[in-house]
């Protein structure tokens, strides 16, 4: 993770769309043998912003994690990683079929 992390560390224009196919092909090879689905949806063109692809990649890869370990024991656990944008604004969101956050937990965690 860390050696990802660092291939891009500086500050610039990055493409989303390959910075979400590059954390695809990395997680990708974390889930194969786990029997989660992993499934990933991006634009076909790219999607510019500024920022550090090295730290976009390691919170999407920290993010995923999180999701993997929240499925551990499921038999149909699913992962999905999307990006959406219009050239204005972007959103990457990252979902699972896990149990969620204890509501007890909610305010402490999302705070």
């Amino acid at each position: 993770l860390r050696g990802v992390a660092r291939k891009g560390a500086s500050h610039g224009p990055v493409d989303l769309v390959e910075v979400v196919r590059t954390t695809q092909r990395f997680f990708s090879t974390l889930v194969q043998k786990s029997g989660i689905r992993f499934e990933v949806e991006t634009p076909t063109e790219p999607l510019w912003v500024n920022g550090d692809s090295g730290k976009i990649q390691q919170i999407l890869v920290n993010l995923l994690s999180n999701a993997r370990d929240a499925l551990k024991g499921r038999g149909d656990g699913k992962v999905s990683l999307l990006l959406r944008g219009d050239g204005a604004a972007c959103q990457i969101e990252v979902r699972d079929n896990g149990p969620g956050i204890p509501r007890e937990l909610q305010r402490k965690v999302l705070n």
